[in-house]
């Protein structure tokens, strides 16, 4: 899976289950992307990807680490003041 915020979501169920889980990071996968981005040419992109063999994993975050980043980034994005067109998009991402 492309590492994303709801990807450590489901990595940890999936982990759960007994699965392998592999996290790409986003910009590895965009590097197999070879039209517009879209859900399938997303599919298909992670799925090149992962097939190298020295493909760079992200482990999957728990829980309490998504907070911790979640909370960092809220108190980083809190010291450059308010940002108006970013609206309740400030939680995107953990």
């Amino acid at each position: 899976m492309e590492a994303c915020a709801s990807a450590h979501y489901w990595g940890r169920t999936f982990k759960e289950m007994g699965f392998t889980v592999a996290l790409i990071p986003p910009q590895h996968a965009k590097a197999f992307c070879r039209v517009h981005k879209s859900d399938g040419h997303d599919a298909i992109a992670i799925g090149e990807a992962a097939q190298r063999p020295n493909l760079h994993t992200v482990p999957v975050k728990s829980i309490g680490q998504q907070d911790l980043a979640m909370l960092v980034d809220l108190s980083a994005d809190a010291s450059h003041g308010p940002q108006r067109d970013e609206g309740s998009r400030g939680c995107e991402g953990h």
